[in-house]
């Protein structure tokens, strides 16, 4: 069956004029057109496409984009198919765009604790830090894998930990792949399967406390890396974090309360 412009406009909801349109820019071309009046039919297949490109442009998908996926349809079977796969490239933009908007509410909620930091807090002081046994574990690697030896330290430590968790780290900059060390302070040194001991010597130290989540630690580690310049040190690694109060085992607790102390060892520059 045949339908001259207007009947298939009628049909279609589609003006004569967009139809036009269509026709000129190659998205929807009718199937006859007659050599003397010039006036276009379409058959009752073009009602299929006519809707979807209807459907289309009312979710605001570009003329250009609806034509590529119709032209990739060598049937008019083929258009659900085409439309399917549309969906699934949707969800996965979709799904992109929920990760921005959680790392966005991440940076959003770290510049605001930043902000809220007073420049008078944690006093920054140099100290002589007493030698401690530590029971550590090494590895080079991201940050995010800390978590886990903090674990297998944890387990391999037992009943010897004395103090609370630690990380070394001995790189003199910031690296995707850290070379550091992780574990707990102990009572005493003592050999531990599955662990480097090692005392840690007496030495002076710059440190401060961080109050909050490990995310905004390097609002610390800018104040103190100020504060060596501003009295001429020098600093060496390894740098040390204890972490006086984090995440347990089972519940994460609160980021705002966590409190780190950063022991970075510092020497007077003659």
């Amino acid at each position: 069956m045949m339908y001259s412009i207007g009947q298939f406009s009628l049909i279609t909801r589609i003006s004569v004029r967009t139809l036009r349109k269509y026709h000129q820019s190659g998205l929807l071309e009718p199937d006859y057109i007659d050599e003397d009046s010039g006036y276009r039919y379409y058959k009752e297949g073009a009602i299929e496409r006519a809707q979807v490109i209807t459907s289309l442009r009312e979710l605001n998908f570009a003329l250009k984009d609806i034509k590529a996926i119709l032209a990739s349809c060598a049937e008019d079977d083929d258009i659900l198919d085409r439309l399917i796969e549309q969906q699934a490239l949707i969800q996965q933009e979709l799904s992109r765009m929920h990760n921005i908007q959680t790392g966005l509410e991440q940076t959003i909620a770290l510049v605001r604790e930043r902000q809220q930091i007073p420049v008078t807090s944690n006093q920054i002081v140099i100290r002589e830090v007493d030698p401690v046994a530590v029971g550590l574990i090494r590895q080079t690697g991201p940050w995010s894998g800390i978590g886990v030896l903090f674990r297998q330290a944890g387990r391999r430590a037992g009943r010897q930990i004395g103090g609370p968790a630690l990380s070394l780290c001995y790189d003199g900059e910031y690296r995707d792949e850290a070379d550091y060390a992780a574990g707990f302070i102990l009572k005493k040194k003592t050999n531990i399967k599955g662990l480097q001991v090692l005392q840690l010597a007496k030495e002076n130290c710059l440190c401060v406390i961080h109050n909050g989540s490990y995310q905004a630690i390097g609002s610390s580690y800018e104040r103190a890396m100020a504060a060596i310049q501003e009295q001429k040190l020098s600093w060496s690694p390894p740098t040390r974090e204890i972490y006086h109060k984090g995440p347990g085992m089972i519940f994460k607790g609160k980021a705002q309360k966590y409190v780190t102390e950063i022991q970075i060892p510092v020497q007077s520059v003659t």
